[in-house]
């Protein structure tokens, strides 16, 4: 083979190329329930309408959940209102919180990456009146934002 026609740039380009961040769905299934600050949301569970900033995807109960993206475990929370929590820093100031999850596996301070399982879909509190789901709420900067933003690529 002749490697004389390898010019240096490639290698520039492939350390470039590494650089972009990929995401994944953290569960497969439909979306139950969008992410919306501005219209207000019918909740079951309360019986009344509320801002939804998060997103809920459709899912069986103990379905397992896989991080997004690469990333840094933050802190494994356990509260009234969205059960087990799970916050991963998937860096470039994104933070998604993983809520209402059971059998957790991943670790705080602890890497993860895109893919890896941190967990299974249990219960939200909160939410508990609608069907099985994983509640996800994403913020960039410390912004409320739509995990869909970076997943409908």
């Amino acid at each position: 083979t002749n490697s004389s026609n390898q010019k240096p740039q490639n290698q520039t380009a492939s350390v470039e190329a590494q650089k972009v961040k990929a995401y994944s769905m953290p569960v497969n299934g439909e979306i139950l329930k969008d992410f919306s600050t501005k219209t207000l949301q019918y909740s079951a569970t309360y019986n009344d309408m509320r801002i939804h900033a998060a997103v809920d995807i459709a899912c069986h109960e103990g379905t397992l959940v896989s991080a997004v993206s690469d990333g840094k475990v933050q802190s494994i929370e356990n509260s009234a209102e969205f059960g087990k929590t799970v916050t991963i820093n998937h860096g470039d100031g994104l933070v998604i919180k993983y809520c209402g999850l059971k059998n957790i596996t991943a670790e705080k301070d602890t890497a993860v990456k895109m893919g890896d399982t941190i967990g299974a879909v249990s219960t939200v509190p909160s939410e508990c009146s609608d069907q099985s789901h994983l509640h996800i709420e994403a913020y960039e900067n410390g912004k409320s934002v739509s995990i869909l933003k970076f997943l409908e690529d």
